[in-house]
């Protein structure tokens, strides 16, 4: 009975000894921008009597940096395309990458062994994506500077070009709309269309064979061009010379099982974003008779700017009592008032004459 004892107690010692690394916690961000320091955290907690024994970094399946207390030096280096590390600012709990380029993107993963008995071995891991910030703040364009109520507003938000693409959303006086509002968004791939440039009326009609050529969805054409409410009769480009980019198949980086491929610096794969807003106006949407549009646009975490539009409430003119003053009505007008100022001096002459006699 004793022996049964014995061993239940070395099991319950080897188990607390197994459990002795705890709370591994990974932090890093989930994107950076083009040319940003990185810095890459790994936190844990050793009880009892552990002691570290290695804290190892991968990118993908390829290790890159290593800690290692009780050898000399302490710090390894493996190089990797697109990682530059620090060693002066990494220690056993950061790693300090600098210069992020577009072949830093991937998944990280943080690799804590415990020393001699137990050798136990967490990990974390976390993706970080690299980002190409657009070069301006989005624009908001609209389909005229007044609307009244019951009328349907078509509006426009474009951000220059980003990688990923900006994501846009609407507002309507600082809150989401209201009703059912149709929003459509695409992309714009660099440089097919810029989406800064001046559209002349003297182009609405296509040259024979390039009407729909471009055209991939046929809906986005019903909105048609809009017009700058500041800047009258200035239209936006064709809506028929959009061409969409090959839809982006699933990063199959994200699975942490998953093997990722050897990253390289490609080249810029920035593209435009462009959403068309159309809804209902009613009365509550105007606000001491105007309506502000805005227009956000954000790419993950690292960047946000918006757009901003006010437009006046339209509403109906008090028409005169004396009628219309167009030219075709004047000389009627006049002549109305000529007949009846005659009449007036013609029935004093006859008063006049009858006071006389």
């Amino acid at each position: 009975m004793g022996a049964v004892w014995l061993g239940l107690a070395c099991f319950i010692c080897w188990i607390t000894d197994t459990i002795a690394l705890r709370d591994v916690q990974l932090i890093a961000p989930s994107a950076v921008k083009l040319g940003d320091t990185v810095l890459l955290g790994c936190k844990w907690t050793l009880e009892g009597n552990e002691t570290l024994y290695s804290v190892k970094w991968y990118r993908g399946r390829q290790e890159f940096f290593s800690y290692l207390p009780k050898e000399y030096p302490f710090t390894r280096i493996f190089a990797q395309p697109g990682i530059d590390v620090d060693v002066s600012r990494s220690t056993s709990q950061q790693v300090v990458l600098r210069e992020a380029t577009r072949a830093l993107a991937g998944r990280y993963r943080c690799e804590v062994s415990a020393d001699a008995p137990s050798f136990h071995t967490q990990v974390r891991s976390a993706y970080i994506h690299v980002v190409e910030l657009p070069p301006d703040k989005p624009t908001i364009k609209a389909e005229k500077g007044w609307y009244a109520s019951g009328d349907s507003l078509r509006a426009q938000c474009s951000s220059p070009p980003a990688d990923p693409p900006a994501n846009l959303t609407w507002l309507l006086n600082g809150r989401d709309i209201q009703g059912k509002p149709i929003i459509q968004q695409r992309i714009l791939p660099s440089p097919v269309v810029s989406i800064d440039a001046p559209y002349s009326h003297s182009r609405s009609t296509p040259a024979p064979g390039d009407e729909h050529n471009n055209i991939i969805f046929s809906p986005w054409k019903a909105f048609g061009p809009f017009v700058d409410t500041i800047q009258d009769g200035e239209l936006l480009p064709s809506q028929d010379t959009v061409v969409l980019p090959s839809p982006r198949h699933h990063d199959s980086s994200l699975d942490e099982d998953a093997t990722d491929p050897i990253p390289t610096a490609e080249t810029s794969n920035k593209v435009a974003s462009i959403s068309q807003l159309s809804f209902m106006v009613r009365p509550d949407s105007f606000e001491r008779g105007q309506l502000r549009l805005t227009c956000i646009s954000t790419v993950h975490s690292v960047y946000s700017e918006q757009a901003e539009l006010v437009i006046n409430e339209e509403r109906p003119q008090i028409a005169s009592v004396l009628g219309t003053r167009d030219a075709a009505g004047g000389p009627l007008v006049a002549s109305l008032l000529l007949t009846f100022v005659s009449s007036l001096f013609a029935v004093r002459d006859v008063i006049l004459k009858n006071i006389l006699r």
